[in-house]
């Protein structure tokens, strides 16, 4: 997809920490999506969200992320990306349980798992390490507010309420998208189910309402 202005100059105020321009360019964006002049080309994350992807060149992407449930969740799975994280929260409020890892000397904790995605596809493939994991702080993410995330930090995320972030990540090379699983699992391959465009474009009425526009 091609970049545009809005989508290059919402990168860029999503990067300097410009949340009023970041939303400026946002509400234009979220415009295009509603009026149909921008396509919508939605998946289901493993992580219980769903993703529109705005742009990607190299190794970066912008891309709007959309909870379908209003209540208040905590995703139980531990993970880390391996592009560095930009985020900016439109609505509701999001959850980074930031963890340390270090391997369990017992033998009995979760296994390290790699995952490699390529076109819609998680290749998920169990490492030699057992790990144990330690909470090093809860973070709580309001609308407004921008928040980063180192590549390899583990962590695990949730949300309050009708949630959307606007998201740009920059692969850092040598990182690897990470979690943590059961000890004796196998290798498994999991596909990214697409979400039709009319969920997808009902999900943008919190971010609509968010970026001063009639739902």
């Amino acid at each position: 997809m091609g970049e545009g202005a809005p989508i290059g100059a919402a990168a860029r105020a999503l990067r300097a920490g410009d949340t009023a321009g970041l939303r400026r360019r946002i509400r234009e964006v979220v415009a295009e999506l509603r009026s149909g002049r921008r396509p919508i080309e939605a998946v289901r994350h493993p992580l219980e969200f769903v993703c529109v992807p705005l742009h990607r060149a190299g190794r970066a992407g912008l891309c709007l992320h959309l909870w379908e449930s209003a209540g208040e969740r905590m995703h139980p799975v531990v993970h880390a990306h391996s592009w560095d994280l930009w985020s900016y929260v439109l609505s509701g409020t999001v959850f980074n349980e930031i963890l340390s890892i270090r391997d369990d000397a017992a033998g009995r904790g979760p296994r390290l798992y790699r995952v490699d995605s390529l076109e819609g596809v998680d290749e998920i493939m169990p490492t030699g390490r057992l790990v144990v994991s330690a909470r090093e702080r809860l973070e709580e993410v309001p609308a407004g507010r921008i928040y980063r995330l180192a590549a390899g930090r583990y962590h695990r995320s949730g949300h309050r309420g009708p949630t959307a972030t606007v998201v740009l990540g920059e692969h850092r090379p040598g990182v690897h998208n990470m979690m943590l699983g059961p000890p004796d699992g196998v290798p498994s391959t999991s596909r990214r189910e697409r979400c039709p465009a009319a969920e997808a474009l009902a999900l943008l009425d919190p971010v609509a309402r968010a970026c001063g526009l009639s739902p």
